[in-house]
């Protein structure tokens, strides 16, 4: 690895610690809440009155390394181009756009092209947003450009681009409220106090074909172990999409050693 790219490293080192402390602490979690999970279900297998509830949601130390996590995969992408700007250009051209220069991230093409235009207003033409990018290589603005999120095409898969989901996390973690996780059931759950209320409900269910199945009326039958879960964010994106954000962030890392700075 380039020595130049060392601070990138760094943060993606960081960037790792975080995310493996948050995997550990999203599988002990998982298995806490399949264990009360089981725990009711047999309790309702042997007719002893329960009541089906929520889990407590995940605590706040959670978005706490999220938040970490985020803010240091940022970091180190922003680190990438603030470097790539000093070898392809000069330290001068740097310092020059320093507060400008950051990893672009782009939802729309047409947003990225209007980026680097110039542009007028009240008949006085201003220099391009992104200027500083014109001082790459076309060859980079090219890769910079096969890495956006619009690349993926459909509006769901843009949305879904590892880079896409690390703005919104990172636009939160900033300006308004740390990431809050939470657990997210099916919203057609059912919460009974015992047995006959249970029966009510999975005969209700079966009438009305509610949760695609057929269901028995007897309880004994039709009582399930791990129900449906996911941790997520307030938008509803899954904790699982973390891994995905910082393998992109690490490609990007090592292509751009092997691309531009060998």
């Amino acid at each position: 690895m380039h020595p130049k790219l060392e601070g990138a490293v760094l943060k993606l080192g960081r960037a790792h610690h975080y995310l493996v402390a948050v995997n550990k602490m999203l599988g002990e979690y998982q298995l806490q809440v399949l264990a009360a999970q089981k725990a009711q279900a047999d309790a309702a297998s042997r007719g002893v009155p329960m009541i089906l509830q929520n889990p407590t949601p995940p605590s706040k130390e959670w978005a706490v390394l999220v938040g970490e996590f985020v803010h240091n995969v940022r970091s180190g992408l922003d680190y990438v181009v603030y470097e790539l700007i000093g070898h392809q250009a000069s330290a001068s051209v740097r310092r020059r756009f320093e507060r400008d220069i950051q990893f672009p991230i782009y939802l729309t093409e047409k947003r990225w092209d209007a980026h680097l235009r110039p542009t007028t207003y009240c008949g006085k033409t201003r220099k391009p947003r992104n200027e500083w990018m014109l001082k790459l290589t076309e060859e980079c603005r090219a890769y910079l450009s096969g890495l956006q999120p619009y690349q993926a095409g459909e509006q769901s898969a843009v949305n879904a681009h590892p880079i896409a989901i690390l703005q919104r996390l990172s636009n939160i973690d900033k300006h308004r409220t740390l990431n809050v996780v939470f657990l997210d059931l099916p919203a057609d759950m059912s919460f009974v106090t015992d047995m006959e209320s249970l029966r009510r409900v999975r005969h209700m269910e079966s009438q009305t074909g509610i949760g695609g199945a057929d269901r028995s009326d007897d309880p004994e039958m039709d009582v399930k172990v791990g129900l449906p879960f996911q941790v997520a964010f307030e938008d509803g994106t899954p904790l699982t999409v973390l891994p995905g954000i910082y393998n992109f962030a690490a490609m990007v890392v090592n292509q751009c050693d092997a691309d531009f700075f060998s």
